[in-house]
């Protein structure tokens, strides 16, 4: 009789419940559900007060089909179905081996960790007290400008740029999908992820002449990657229009000729394996027809916005007999043209060409950010800010964009400091600056400065000048700044500065704005508005540079 008193209480323990906790971590915060051993294995009961509670943090939303037999669970980019007793699962509209089993016992509903883990799009990493939960990214979507990293909780990823990839590292986050992902020309690795300690590392390749980058603010539970241009120096350029596209020809060489509406630069890709040839303008657009041709048959033109900017694609299909050429015509400024042939140079993979009309500068500018060491220039003492700092940060930022641009830029200082020495007359650490410039040769001066008055009423912005070759310089520059940016507007304003009257090439001041008064005062202070600055005022010189550019000569005559 003990024998079998003994073999039903081993059934009873085998097939009921155990009474024993387990801490599962998530988020920060701990719950504590109950732990059922039904036929040697773990489950949950679906509800348990622990478990509802963990439910209402995941942002999952759950629900039971009216028969209570089917569960419902839906997370951000996982849809899950179960089924009770079933060893399949439905997940995004597609059956798979379920990771977990739900059950029903004695009319109670039953979930293994694994089933709720899956259910609730988070990983249970194993821990000394129970699991610690790590949110999953569920999904990959494509979006306008980019793709979503869908999960249970909002990543804040870290970025590390690099020249072909950014990685993004996501600490406390996991990926449970294959190592890559590939999505149209874009390339997804995933590695770590294992839990605390080990964060996850999503390494993301975009196509050629563009970059991922960490996207602005979108839903709760989805972590934005935007695939943004990349195309050298376009950020700064300025729009253009193609105006038309035609077919031409040239020493009996069919000629695709692009005319557009001011100098641009064009870059191209080429297939190693279709030959197909793609060229990309930019911050344009296309306000021609459709275009057909006996020699260009298949060229196709679109248009479409990026995260940043609109970017022209003219695809050409390939013909591997045919070698490529870019050309330039003779007094046609605005255009560039493709010629293909057979003994044409082959062009590279990849590549930049420009229209004649193009600033392609390689002059030489000396920006010198006024004051500085022992003259902090004018102080709004209420923001803490000086004017030798703020000319010296607008400064910086100009003389990048424009090396970008292919100028050689030389700062008088690009430290806080005097261009001579410690309280050397002013006349002298003046005339110090202008002779940077002098020196060696430079092609244009300007000196960058923050006003200043008794009253903190004055505004505005104001170019300076003084000698006759001064003036167009000035006028480039002068509507880039003022109410252009929301500043006041004090025009041009003829000087008999140091700086003017001693430099040997057009020169300019720029007073940018009133430090002393509150407004444009909190303007100049904001590191921001100190770069915006920059980029107008790059904007100017580009203009000034158009205006007083020769025209490019060609070598290719048409027949």
């Amino acid at each position: 009789m003990k024998r079998i008193t003994s073999f039903f209480m081993f059934l009873m323990l085998a097939t009921q419940v155990w009474a024993e906790t387990q801490t599962l971590d998530f988020a920060g915060k701990q719950f504590n559900p109950t732990v059922h051993n039904i036929d040697g294995r773990s489950f949950y009961e679906t509800d348990d007060a622990e478990v509802l509670r963990l439910l209402k943090h995941t942002n999952i939303t759950v629900n039971w089909s009216s028969s209570g037999h089917t569960l419902f669970a839906f997370a951000p980019g996982r849809e899950s179905y179960w089924t009770t007793g079933s060893k399949r699962a439905t997940v995004n509209g597609q059956e798979i081996d379920a990771p977990g089993q739900l059950i029903v016992k004695e009319q109670k509903r039953y979930i293994e960790p694994s089933a709720l883990f899956y259910a609730l799009a988070v990983k249970g990493v194993e821990s000394r007290r129970g699991y610690e939960l790590v949110p999953v990214i569920t999904q990959v979507a494509q979006s306008e400008s980019g793709f979503l990293l869908r999960s249970a909780i909002k990543a804040k990823p870290k970025t590390v740029a690099s020249e072909e990839s950014t990685l993004f590292i996501l600490d406390g986050f996991a990926w449970d999908g294959e190592k890559q992902l590939i999505l149209g020309d874009t390339v997804f690795e995933f590695s770590g992820g294992k839990g605390h300690g080990s964060p996850l590392e999503v390494i993301v390749t975009a196509p050629p002449y563009y970059a991922a980058k960490a996207g602005g603010s979108t839903l709760l539970n989805e972590t934005k990657v935007d695939i943004v241009p990349n195309f050298p120096g376009a950020e700064y350029a300025q729009e253009a229009t193609l105006l038309n596209l035609s077919a031409r020809e040239s020493g009996g060489n069919p000629m695709l000729s692009m005319e557009f509406d001011r100098g641009t630069k064009v870059h191209y890709l080429r297939d190693s394996s279709s030959g197909d040839l793609t060229l990309y303008v930019p911050k344009a657009r296309y306000q021609g027809t459709a275009f057909k041709a006996r020699d260009w048959q298949g060229v196709e033109i679109s248009s479409f916005q990026t995260a940043l900017y609109p970017v022209l694609e003219i695809t050409i299909p390939g013909e591997k007999s045919s070698g490529y050429e870019f050309v330039n015509i003779e007094g046609e400024s605005n255009t560039i043209a493709l010629m293909k042939g057979r003994g044409l140079d082959e062009i590279a993979s990849t590549g930049s060409v420009e229209t004649p009309g193009w600033m392609n500068v390689r002059g030489t500018i000396v920006i010198d950010p006024g004051h500085g060491g022992s003259d902090p220039g004018c102080v709004n003492r209420a923001l803490g800010t000086k004017e030798a700092d703020v000319t010296l940060k607008i400064s910086l930022h100009l003389a990048e964009i424009l090396r970008e641009q292919g100028w050689n830029v030389i700062l008088t200082r690009e430290t806080d400091r005097d261009v001579t020495y410690a309280g050397s007359p002013d006349r002298m650490e003046l005339e110090a600056r202008a002779d940077v410039a002098n020196n060696i040769g430079a092609d244009l001066f300007m000196s960058v400065h923050c006003n200043a008055s008794v009253s903190s009423a004055s505004y505005g912005s104001s170019i300076h000048w003084w000698k006759a070759e001064d003036y167009a310089f000035a006028q480039a520059l002068e509507p880039m700044l003022g109410h252009a940016i929301g500043l006041g507007q004090k025009g041009l304003i003829r000087d008999r500065f140091v700086v003017l009257r001693h430099s040997q090439m057009p020169s300019v001041l720029v007073e940018t704005a009133f430090l002393s008064n509150p407004r444009e005062g909190a303007k100049l202070s904001d590191p921001a508005f100190q770069k915006v600055i920059a980029q107008q005022l790059a904007g100017g010189l580009a203009n000034y540079m158009r205006g007083v550019y020769a025209m490019k000569n060609s070598r290719v005559h048409l027949d």
